[in-house]
């Protein structure tokens, strides 16, 4: 019989093999990489579980500092959902041109942010040591990775490459695609090892 507490395990692994197959085989035809294309929709569904990882693993956290930092891990990765999503052109336009014009999704995540530094005052220079602790090690480095790999669909976005708009368009959607998946991978193994951001309750399951 399988062991069912390594579904997920295998579940992301299909998942990274399916991820990094999609850019080689979409490679060449630029309406893949659009805007709401394929390729983007995979970035927000990869941000979007990472949110929701990242939120399931501060619930379990045994410790308020864990809690903290997690729910800030999971409001960065919602934050990139912001960024990516887009409605222009949808179906959904017409219903939320209001809530675009104001762009209300900014200030919710604003007003989230500013409430979750409220409840982080007194542990802003523990959670910064804790973070950084963290990102040298384990899961954190895969935080590193992701985050280069999403400065460098910027420098496509900017136009730095090339003048070529879909050579440019392919380079900023794959990199921020991987980026995206490194994001996804670190918060999955943040919830499956149980990570600890407190040295005193600081621990990790295989």
């Amino acid at each position: 019989m399988p062991d069912l507490r390594h579904a997920g395990d295998w579940g992301v692994g299909v998942t990274i093999m399916a991820v990094l197959a999609a850019p080689i085989l979409c490679l060449g035809d630029v309406r893949y990489f659009e805007e709401n294309a394929l390729i983007e929709l995979t970035q927000c569904a990869l941000a979007w579980t990472a949110g929701v990882l990242f939120m399931v693993a501060a619930m379990r956290a045994p410790d308020r500092l864990s809690v903290l930092t997690l729910l800030w891990l999971s409001l960065f990765s919602l934050t990139l959902l912001v960024r990516e999503i887009e409605f222009d052109g949808t179906r959904f336009e017409p219903w939320l041109d209001s809530a675009m014009d104001m762009d209300l999704d900014y200030a919710v995540l604003g007003i989230v942010m500013i409430a979750l530094f409220l409840l982080s005052l007194g542990y802003v220079r523990a959670m910064a040591v804790a973070t950084i602790a963290w990102m040298w090690k384990g899961a954190g480095r895969l935080l590193i990775l992701g985050t280069v790999f999403y400065l460098l669909g910027d420098v496509g976005e900017k136009g730095l490459l090339s003048d070529d708009d879909a050579f440019n368009r392919i380079f900023e959607e794959s990199f921020e695609l991987l980026g995206t998946l490194c994001l996804f991978v670190c918060a999955h193994a943040t919830l499956r090892r149980r990570a600890a951001f407190s040295p005193a309750t600081a621990r990790q399951t295989p």
